[in-house]
């Protein structure tokens, strides 16, 4: 499933700092998904990676790519609007915030429940976030 955040989420400004390590997933590229045309006829479906760089080309007309680090080490390049963020797996995952208090950070999961996380910034304040609102950060 697609999560609901915008298409072109990885140009936020308030992820800048830290999007670089971000764990990505390669969502939407065979054209069976609403408004996404079949892109490398979906051959990379499903696969993740951990994002090297974002080229923001400040255009509808022109994709905004980035620049992921495969599994076999290998580099591809990847419209943005194919990329979703991959989720914790387990407590003591570094995320990156996408969203709430803590938002372009990256926190730690503390605990995690049937649809949410606690994550935490440096133990003193705490916010609860959905599993899309939070991506992997390696």
């Amino acid at each position: 499933m697609l999560s609901d955040l915008d298409k072109n989420w990885l140009v936020d400004p308030a992820y800048a700092a830290n999007k670089i390590g971000m764990m990505v997933k390669i969502r939407g590229t065979r054209g069976d998904s609403a408004g996404f045309p079949e892109w490398d006829h979906g051959k990379h479906e499903s696969k993740e990676g951990k994002l090297q760089g974002v080229l923001d080309t400040g255009s509808d007309y022109i994709p905004r790519t980035a620049t992921l680090l495969m599994d076999d080490r290998e580099s591809l390049t990847v419209p943005i609007i194919y990329l979703v963020p991959v989720p914790p797996t387990q407590v003591r995952n570094k995320v990156v915030a996408l969203d709430g208090r803590y938002k372009g950070q990256i926190v730690t999961v503390r605990d995690m429940m049937h649809d949410s996380c606690l994550v935490t910034h440096d133990d003193s304040m705490y916010d609860d976030l959905t599993h899309d609102r939070m991506c992997l950060y390696s």
